[in-house]
């Protein structure tokens, strides 16, 4: 019956020591996923690092040009703005050199009369002198 009992207990052992081989194996497969994980999460964390870096980085650039766009902007705003000023006063200026001009033709026109006007009185002197 010892023997018995004996043989049972070293089953037991046997058993007990092949457990525990199996937890020690899963033990360290777990702790070489968890270095695993481990390691991905960390590199992760630095891309979402350098991403953010990134994001900032173009921010700061598309900020920049959306400043630099919107100067254009104004310029061309401001450019086209004196284009209408300086397209109204041509036309006010010709117009003005139109008015002139007419006025200056007629002027010709009154002294080209009294000068006709002259010479004819001074044909009529020349005859009655």
């Amino acid at each position: 019956a010892l023997e018995s009992e004996l043989s049972e207990l070293r089953f037991e052992r046997e058993e007990s020591n092949a457990l525990t081989e199996t937890r020690e194996a899963t033990w360290n497969d777990l702790q070489s996923e968890l270095a695993q994980v481990e390691s991905q999460r960390d590199a992760l964390q630095a891309d979402t690092k350098d991403l953010r870096r990134q994001t900032q980085e173009l921010n700061k650039q598309l900020k920049e040009i959306t400043t630099e766009c919107n100067e254009w902007k104004k310029n061309a705003e401001e450019k086209s703005s004196q284009l209408a000023r300086a397209e109204s006063d041509l036309q006010n200026s010709e117009e003005l050199l139109q008015v002139q001009m007419g006025k200056s033709k007629r002027e010709i026109h009154d002294l080209q009369e009294q000068l006709h006007g002259v010479e004819k009185a001074r044909d009529t002197w020349k005859i009655a002198a």
